[in-house]
C-alpha cells in the first residue's frame, strides 16, 4: 500500500492505493498517529485507489475518526472506491465516514467550525 499526504489550509489529504487489509491497517495506523501527533485535525483520506478494505482497515478508519472528533477535529473518507463504498455501506457506515456532500458548499470540511 501506497500513502501519500498533502496539506492545504488546515486540512491533511491522505490518499491510500493498494489494499487496505490486516498488515497494511497497522501501517495506516501508524501513519495516521503520526499525523495527529505533528497537530493535523482535520484530515481526509482519498480511498478512490483503494482495491479492498478489511474489517482490520474499517476498525482503523472508525478509531481516527473518533480521536479526532474528541479534539473538535475531523476525519473522513472522500472519493471511496468501489470496494471501499459496498465495505462501508455493508458494515452502516458509510454516514459516519464518508464526507457529506453539500450542495451549497463547494468543500464541506472547509466550511466546519
Amino acid at each position: 500500500m501506497e500513502i501519500t499526504r498533502n496539506a492545504s489550509d488546515g486540512i491533511l489529504d491522505v490518499a491510500v492505493v493498494g489494499r487496505l487489509d490486516g498488515y497494511w491497517a497497522d501501517h495506516l495506523d501508524r501513519a495516521l498517529t503520526d499525523v495527529v501527533r505533528e497537530g493535523h485535525h482535520h484530515v481526509r483520506l482519498d480511498c478512490s485507489a483503494l482495491s479492498f478494505l478489511s474489517s482490520a482497515g474499517i476498525a482503523v478508519l472508525v478509531k481516527f475518526h473518533k480521536e479526532l472528533a474528541r479534539v473538535s477535529g475531523a476525519f473522513y473518507v472522500v472519493n471511496p472506491s468501489k470496494a471501499v463504498s459496498m465495505s462501508l455501506r455493508i458494515t452502516r457506515l458509510t454516514e459516519l465516514l464518508v464526507e457529506p456532500v453539500r450542495q451549497d458548499v463547494a468543500d464541506p470540511l472547509r466550511a466546519r467550525p
